[in-house]
């Protein structure tokens, strides 16, 4: 029985690995790279005789934690709850710093219980890191900490050993800290000679395990360096500085002009409230990464490296050219040696560090300075002279209401900025300046690739001219009022239980089906009369088909424009929506005329796709059933006798591996549920949907799931209020949308295919060449500049041609780029062009064959 308990426990706790890895690759992908070949060396995840996780040490033989371990955690986590007086927590502004990671039980509980801005974690031990990976609940700590955007600093390891100084720089970038909450759970000589000099232990010794009660740090206590002298700034500067944006960026200098005759009295409490008490001079000692970091920043950038692509995708060319640069990348990048960097263009986050300012200057042509705080720019106008080091660049200056990932956005769109040879430069952080990374990243990852590689876009494009030549495609009238009942159905939990009213009252209502919801209105024996899907792929054909044919003949199908061609074919007939601006794009070359339905809020989820059609087409009396964006239950996450529990009810996979950690948000009955990441994002979509609707539209959410703000909660559906109304007319109802057809376009399809395939030659037949020659810097970049420009060339022919291979090559150009600057090794250049030539050749075969 003993066997069976710990080959139990050993299972989960191989479960929890790989749920918290996965966390990690998400949200610090670093640290899952140390930690995926780590081998413990002192300590490892071991199983007591009394069926709990513990810490072995392996020179003693000894376990960390007092058995039960769990019951001696638990115990310390309550002594907690009376140190602390009610009211005694600060509800804002406040930090939380835990030493010593062991077994994690307390992680998530401490942040529960705090609930910080920030959390600092430090644990000098890899052994118990690597350990805690097996036991602690990282997975749900990230999830949630990324919900609360708490900002997350892990140091492990020799990087551990370094608290006095974080949280100096901590209170530096982050002023307005008002209390820092410690937490000491393991001992550790480093960490505890720290918090003796902080005052925070009265006597410091080792242990094997102090279970240390969390205490209360003003920050006063640890920032006891000098004030600001005004001295270290130079008024001369700023006088100069303002001359300059005088004369180059006059709405800039209006901005500084008046906030400085705001303060110009109070010079020092200005500065002060921007940055604190700390000097100057030693925020620029330790807020500028070192060469070293910052070479490995360059080399691990997520805007390159990083790219993220859908699990759906992993046969395409494009995914294996991505994971074989990975590899190449892994194997070169500790060789490399550090070189002066030059980028084409580079994005600035924060300017209070004049050292990085100028940097950052020296390493492009087109800088872009991103400053939210118009007091912090006029800081930086005392330290950096701007007005030299700027003189001949022009920047592009996003300063205060700006600093918008919009404005970017719009460069882009200007041809103002490129976003293939670009680098991130963000010297210290701010939430605002992290946000902003995150946002830009994104979006130099869905130019150079993510989104837009040619397989993608040339099966979309193919897509969407067949199934335009064979349906109608949905486009805008004026709004008509549609008040007959329309019932908008999800999969979620809450659908099980108004399954009997669906029943009665389906020939009173219209009842639209949204995605897997329909396998569950079948086996409950109800027919909608639309059917919507989003998903476009051939596991969604597979799964139609095991439903009976002359029951998908009964119902109409609305889809995207770009869906796989043969499940339109299930259905009695099938209306086509652009659910983004590429489709729509692509329909104008179609038909000049054309104006498509405009789709804002369709994702993430079926259901989102749907209300935004009926609330465009103005439907105004909306029930929402199994739309609940959430569950009381983990394995309960959808209508029971939907597909995704076998017939013992049991779920079919790992709901929490699969979409993210559960987390509990308010529920639409009152108290609160669980929900999971993608499940929030759809949901505030849905809720800007309801707040740009009109103010008549009656939306009602049916169920226990999530709380929709904009809609009316109701417990269950009124059988009776329903059967007592009259009948609608149905074809009434189909006939307020209106579809147009659109005439063939074959020719539109064979011109892409003859122009890329032309182009794809040309490329081709350049590397191919290229490949034989001696891959050096400047071969690398005249081979570049002519790929770009036949790429380039494709405008005069056809938008449509530039965007199906453009996305591929900048991602590729991206990478070279990258490694370019920093003076990779020869071997790797062979690698990466034979991996491109490959892709290329790959491409040209999708073409001929016309693969879709």
């Amino acid at each position: 029985m003993k066997s069976l308990q710990a080959q139990e426990i050993a299972k989960k706790a191989a479960q929890q690995f790989q749920k918290n890895m996965f966390a990690f690759k998400q949200h610090i992908p670093n640290i899952a790279i140390f930690f995926e070949n780590y081998t413990e060396q002192q300590f490892s995840i071991t199983i007591t005789d009394d069926g709990e996780l513990n810490l072995l040490c392996k020179v003693t033989g000894l376990v960390l934690y007092p058995i039960p371990a769990r019951q001696n955690i638990n115990k310390h986590m309550k002594k907690l709850e009376l140190l602390e007086q009610p009211g005694s927590l600060d509800k804002n502004h406040k930090a939380l710093v835990i030493s010593g990671i062991g077994l994690g039980y307390h992680l998530k509980e401490l942040v529960d219980k705090i609930q910080p801005q920030f959390l600092l974690i430090y644990e000098p031990q890899n052994d118990l890191f690597k350990a805690s990976l097996y036991s602690a609940p990282w997975f749900k700590l990230l999830t949630y900490c990324n919900i609360k955007q708490i900002q997350v600093f892990i140091q492990h390891g020799d990087a551990a050993n370094n608290l006095i100084e974080d949280l100096n720089e901590l209170l530096t970038a982050f002023p307005t800290l008002r209390s820092i909450y410690t937490y000491r759970h393991l001992a550790n000589e480093p960490l505890d000679s720290q918090f003796f000099e902080l005052g925070l232990l009265s006597a410091h010794y080792p242990a094997t395990a102090d279970l240390h009660s969390f205490l209360t740090l003003p920050t006063t206590s640890i920032n006891a360096k000098p004030n600001i002298d005004e001295n270290v700034l130079s008024k001369a500067m700023l006088q100069k500085n303002l001359i300059f944006f005088q004369k180059h960026e006059p709405v800039l200098h209006q901005q500084l002009f008046s906030l400085l005759n705001e303060h110009q009295s109070q010079l020092k409490n200005l500065l002060l409230s921007y940055l604190g008490t700390d000097s100057l001079e030693n925020f620029l000692a330790y807020s500028t990464p070192s060469p070293a970091e910052e070479f490995e920043n360059i080399c691990r950038d997520p805007a390159v490296y990083g790219l993220t692509l859908s699990k759906k995708n992993i046969d395409t060319p494009f995914l294996k050219l991505v994971n074989s640069v990975r590899k190449e990348i892994e194997k070169s990048i500790f060789n490399l040696e550090n070189t002066k960097l030059k980028f084409s263009e580079v994005f600035l986050l924060g300017v209070l560090d004049p050292k990085a300012c100028i940097n950052a200057v020296y390493m492009t042509d087109k800088l872009v300075v991103i400053e939210k705080n118009v007091g912090r720019f006029l800081i930086s106008c005392f330290t950096t002279p701007w007005y030299s080091i700027t003189k001949n660049k022009k920047p592009l200056w996003l300063i205060g209401d700006n600093a918008k990932i919009d404005y970017i956005e719009n460069a882009y769109r200007q041809l103002r900025l490129n976003l293939i040879d670009c680098y991130i430069f963000q010297p210290y952080y701010t939430k605002t300046h992290s946000k902003l990374y995150q946002q830009l990243v994104e979006k130099i990852q869905s130019t150079n690739g993510k989104n837009s590689y040619f397989e993608k876009y040339y099966r979309s494009i193919s897509r969407v001219c067949i199934n335009t030549e064979l349906h109608h495609y949905a486009v805008k009238k004026s709004e008509v009022a549609i008040s007959a009942p329309i019932f908008i159905i999800g999969n979620g939990p809450s659908l099980e239980k108004e399954i009997t009213a669906l029943k009665s009252i389906k020939d009173k209502i219209m009842i639209i089906s949204c995605g897997t919801a329909l396998t569950t209105l079948y086996k409950n024996g109800i027919t909608p009369d639309i059917h919507v899907e989003l998903e476009k792929e051939h596991d969604t054909f597979i799964s139609l088909k095991q439903l009976p044919p002359d029951y998908l003949k009964k119902i109409t199908l609305w889809a995207t424009s770009d869906i796989l061609p043969s499940i339109p074919e299930l259905f009695n007939s099938c209306k086509l929506h652009g659910a983004s601006l590429f489709e729509a794009e692509i329909l104008m070359h179609l038909k000049t005329d054309f104006k498509p339905l405009t789709l804002n809020y369709s994702f993430y989820t079926v259901t989102n796709f749907a209300l935004d059609i009926i609330l465009q087409r103005g439907g105004n009396n909306i029930y929402l059933v199994g739309v609940d964006y959430g569950f009381s239950l983990i394995n309960m996450h959808h209508a029971s006798s939907s597909g995704y529990f076998d017939k013992n009810g049991q779920s079919l996979y790992d709901y929490e591996m699969v979409h993210g950690a559960a987390f509990e948000t308010p529920a639409n009955l009152g108290g609160n549920c669980l929900t999971i990441p993608a499940f929030l994002i759809a949901k505030e979509l849905m809720q800007k949907a309801i707040q740009n609707c009109s103010q008549n539209t009656c939306l009602f959410n049916v169920g226990a799931g999530a709380e929709i703000i904009g809609t009316r909660p109701l417990v269950k559906l009124d059988i009776d209020y329903f059967e007592s109304q009259a009948g609608i007319n149905k074809a009434k109802v189909f006939n307020a949308f209106e579809y147009l057809s659109i005439e063939p376009v074959r020719k539109m399809r064979s011109d892409i295919v003859k122009n890329s395939a032309n182009t794809l030659d040309n490329l081709i037949l350049l590397w191919d060449e290229g490949i034989r020659q001696d891959l050096n810097k400047p071969l690398l970049l005249l081979l570049t500049t002519t790929q770009r420009t036949n790429i380039n060339s494709l405008l005069a022919i056809s938008d449509t041609n530039y965007q199906i291979l453009d996305g591929s090559v900048r991602y590729f150009e991206a990478i070279l780029y990258r490694y370019i600057a920093i003076n990779a090794p020869r071997d790797f250049y062979i690698y990466l062009v034979t991996y491109w030539l490959n892709y290329l050749k790959d491409s040209r075969k999708i073409l001929i064959l016309q693969k879709i």
